[in-house]
């Protein structure tokens, strides 16, 4: 009996090791996990609210110091207050730029728009320790990024003008302009709107404009994948000259330059649109009066603008991050 009993401790002893102190780590990790996503969001939504309050520009905008600053102390912040029970857990940030392609993010980078978060911390064992396992190293880790502007709040989209998906197939995109006149863009790859309102005519889009400009009017809330909007082709006749008049009410007095939000449209090709569009994403253009009868629109890429991410990115992210890995 004495030789069964050795025995069987020799299994059972390993299996209630298994059982308690496996079962616990496995507890603390969660936590951990819990840790680790709590403070990766907070870190990345800290790094959009940074790039809200920068000026905007037509290029990369490099991160000021004190907005590094801001973010790590969020991550810390957050990660002190979600420690696991009885447990102190080291906590690691990481600013980055993420790889939609590789996963993965690459520290560092003047322009960042992703936090990586590591939490680690030790777990004291019961049965393990008898064998001389006195603790199990628990970790975990999370990264959230700021990724393609998927929504827009109402009254964001102050241009009713909209991009074909094709303008951004290939590269160069963002190094060629439109040219905007009463009778059309060229190239042809764009399109004015009328956003959900029917039906999309040169009337309708002036009187749009017109109470854009003077304020009655706030543009709906879109969503990519799902919003469909109103258009009406690449010439906006006579509704141009309430163009130029918003033009010069919201183009900044120093450049001569007008940013703002357009939707990008599902045309896989190089083509206008007429009658109802898919939106499938959202760019930033810069508009600049290039004579008296025409504007420049340009696309701009690395842009940051208020609203949600985990859209396709089309040269601009949502300030609002989500996980993504």
């Amino acid at each position: 009996m004495a030789v069964i009993v050795a025995i069987s401790l020799a299994v059972l002893i390993p299996m209630l090791a298994l059982v308690l102190d496996i079962g616990q780590a496995l507890v603390v990790k969660q936590s951990l996990q819990n840790l680790a996503d709590a403070a990766a969001l907070a870190g990345a939504r800290q790094l959009g609210r940074v790039y809200e309050t920068l000026p905007p520009g037509v290029s990369s905008r490099a991160l000021p110091a004190g907005g590094r600053a801001q973010v790590n102390r969020t991550v810390a912040d957050v990660g002190g207050k979600n420690q696991p029970p009885n447990h102190t857990a080291s906590v690691l940030s990481t600013l980055g730029v993420w790889n939609t392609t590789s996963r993965a993010l690459a520290g560092g980078g003047a322009s960042p728009d992703g936090v990586q978060v590591s939490a680690q911390t030790q777990v004291p064992t019961f049965v393990a320790s008898a064998v001389g396992v006195k603790t199990l190293a628990v970790s975990a880790g999370a990264t959230a990024a700021l990724t393609g502007l998927s929504q827009v709040p109402a009254g964001s989209l102050a241009l009713p003008f909209g991009v074909a998906r094709g303008w951004f197939s290939g590269k160069g995109w963002a190094s060629r302009s439109f040219a905007l006149t009463k009778n059309g863009t060229s190239p042809v790859c764009a399109a004015w709107n009328t956003f959900t309102q029917t039906p999309a005519t040169q009337k309708q889009l002036q009187t749009i404009v017109k109470r854009i400009r003077t304020g009655g009017y706030i543009s709906p809330i879109a969503n990519s994948g799902q919003t469909q909007f109103q258009f009406l082709g690449a010439r906006p006749g006579a509704a141009f000259q309430e163009l130029q008049s918003l033009y010069k009410s919201r183009k900044d007095p120093t450049t001569g330059d007008w940013l703002t939000v357009v939707p990008v449209y599902d045309r896989g090709t190089c083509a206008s649109a007429t009658g109802r569009a898919r939106i499938v994403g959202f760019a930033t253009m810069k508009l600049r009066q290039t004579s008296s009868t025409q504007l420049s629109a340009t696309v701009v890429a690395n842009q940051i603008q208020p609203g949600r991410g985990g859209g396709a990115d089309y040269g601009t992210k949502g300030s609002i991050p989500g996980l993504v890995n």
